[in-house]
């Protein structure tokens, strides 16, 4: 069925079975869809941007699938990117969650992880190696700086009873280095 003018002037409302729905318009594309949505705003081909946007209530992206990849953000292009961004001038902020399956970062450049607070990396899993940072290259490395002026701006600590400090270094030419300058 199409009916026009029930919630505004040129107003157009659709209904259709499991087919589903073409939609084109010169203006905004606004409604609730159910099911699968293919949009492209812009001109014929696709390029123009697809906004999905609120003033006042949430945005959610929600999917049924048993998939692992049941919501999927790709920027396919090969110079595209992703940004995730909570408010930058309030108490907004980024939350990942997982379940048992992990969360993996992965890039073929470097990962960086920066906060004008503090960076805090922690485990509750009763493990001796439940935080592990580890280069898997045969020649790389691993490390550790603090460039703060702080009397101790990198400090190695077991707080834990009986526990320690282990620094280890291969038998076969390997060495173990603490220095001061």
């Amino acid at each position: 069925s199409v009916q026009g003018g029930t919630h505004g002037s040129g107003s157009v409302e659709g209904a259709s079975g499991t087919g589903g729905t073409y939609m084109s318009s010169t203006g905004a594309l606004v409604g609730g869809f159910y099911g699968a949505v293919v949009t492209s705003y812009g001109s014929p081909g696709g390029t123009g941007d697809i906004t999905l946007h609120s003033s006042l209530a949430s945005v959610n992206v929600q999917a049924g699938e048993a998939d692992a990849a049941a919501v999927s953000i790709e920027a396919s292009h090969d110079e595209g990117g992703v940004m995730i961004q909570a408010a930058t001038h309030a108490a907004g902020s980024v939350t990942v969650g997982a379940g048992t399956g992990g969360v993996s970062v992965t890039s073929t450049d470097s990962i960086s992880v920066f906060g004008d607070g503090k960076v805090d990396v922690a485990s509750a899993q009763n493990s001796a190696s439940a935080v592990h940072v580890r280069n898997t290259h045969a020649s790389g490395g691993v490390t550790i700086e603090g460039v703060g002026t702080h009397a101790s701006t990198v400090l190695l600590a077991a707080t834990a009873e009986n526990g320690g400090v282990t620094m280890q270094a291969p038998e076969d030419g390997g060495s173990v280095t603490v220095s001061s300058s």
